[in-house]
């Protein structure tokens, strides 16, 4: 368990250490599992954690720091480690171009109130696989009830979804999809 809490503290120097200040990362301790009675010390723990970039030049980094930083660890006290790094999600990084399309018929569809460019975030998203592959954007629809004094983000438990926003959401994407399938439209021949 030592060893455990002293990776965890050691983890969060690689951020501020070893990583370039203008390069956005997230190193976060998730769970940490010592299986024991509450008066026995335990002789392993689990680890987890998520890692989050915006390059993949900073994850392969991250990656091997992580493992430095354990490695040192236990060299100290004489233990063993297995060191599983899973890749999760890359960044989500839209197409400038359908992005701004996207922007275009958002402001045009009835209900929607305002459209803001946000800041990127370092939250964890599997459409990031999809942009891989093809061009595309991924947006958030407003979605707090205005009658309620506060409002939670996705994933607080306390967190509820102003329901009329899904209307909204839903006629800005087929909006969206007609006009780009009209502005792609492929003549058919017979």
């Amino acid at each position: 368990m030592y060893i455990g809490s002293q990776f965890v503290v050691n983890a969060q120097q690689i951020l501020g250490r070893r990583i370039s200040p203008v390069k956005p990362a997230v190193v976060s301790v998730c769970h940490f599992e010592a299986l024991n009675p509450f008066n026995v010390i335990a002789d392993s723990v689990k680890i987890k954690g998520t890692v989050r970039v915006f390059d993949e030049e900073t994850r392969d980094q991250i990656e091997r720091e992580l493992e430095d930083v354990l490695k040192a660890a236990c060299l100290v006290m004489k233990a063993d480690y297995d060191y599983d790094y899973v890749r999760g999600y890359s960044a989500v990084i839209n197409d400038r171009e359908t992005t701004q399309f996207f922007i275009e018929q958002a402001k045009e569809t009835p209900g929607v109130e305002e459209v803001v460019i946000c800041e990127p975030e370092m939250g964890g998203e599997d459409f990031a696989y999809y942009l891989e592959k093809v061009p595309g954007t991924f947006y958030f629809t407003g979605a707090r009830d205005p009658e309620k004094e506060e409002a939670y983000p996705h994933h607080h438990p306390k967190f509820d979804i102003d329901e009329r926003a899904l209307l909204v959401a839903a006629n800005t994407l087929a909006k969206a999809t007609l006009e780009y399938l009209k502005k792609h439209a492929v003549s058919s021949v017979s």
